[in-house]
């Protein structure tokens, strides 16, 4: 299966959309990079999952297998040219699970998720000999690298976890198009963020 990646005529595939809605190289995903994280996960894996690549020498299926993969990496990531998560919570989803468009705390979940309150599995614990999750930093401050460039797309999410930030961002732009930091407002929260921003502040 690597023989045929290596070999294959990737030009072409891993491209992004522009604002103007054109398509460019991605400047973040590589075809190298693919096979290398291929050659990772086929072999070692995360914890018990590994990369399904074919049985034997029959690789075709395998390759089919990466194929489906890609197609939904370049629908959530690659044509965004993005490697952290969009601020995808728009008025039309917000109006649906409640709160305001485009709120900072969307980095703490969206899609009416909490990603703190996700467990690892006890088969996941114990590979790590006994923990594979950190435990939560209530100082760490996290902010994004990249965000989608589309027309009128919010800026970098962040997730700010102390005093210093008691009051969050909203990611609604000033006008469409507008690829700009927002002042630092109040803004409430789908319900599912409430406990979450709670202890956010504390």
């Amino acid at each position: 299966m690597l023989k045929n990646l290596e070999a294959a005529d990737s030009s072409g595939i891993f491209q992004y959309q522009t604002p103007s809605g054109g398509w460019l190289p991605s400047t973040i995903y590589t075809w190298a990079d693919m096979i290398e994280g291929v050659k990772i996960m086929a072999t070692d894996g995360i914890g018990a999952q590994k990369l399904y690549v074919g049985e034997g020498q029959n690789f075709k299926y395998g390759l089919v297998n990466l194929a489906a993969f890609l197609g939904q990496c370049m629908k959530e990531t690659i044509m965004y040219n993005a490697c952290d998560e969009n601020n995808w919570s728009d008025p039309k989803f917000v109006a649906q699970v409640g709160g305001e468009a485009y709120p900072a705390v969307a980095a703490c979940g969206q899609a009416a998720q909490s990603y703190q309150d996700y467990k690892c599995t006890a088969t996941d614990d114990a590979i790590a000999d006994g923990k594979m999750a950190c435990d939560v930093d209530n100082s760490m401050e996290m902010r994004a690298n990249t965000q989608a460039e589309w027309y009128g797309a919010p800026p970098k999410i962040s997730a700010p976890r102390s005093r210093r930030s008691p009051r969050l961002p909203n990611g609604t732009m000033g006008h469409p198009g507008a690829q700009r930091e927002v002042a630092m407002i109040t803004r409430s929260p789908s319900p599912p963020m409430l406990r979450l921003m709670n202890t956010l502040t504390m």
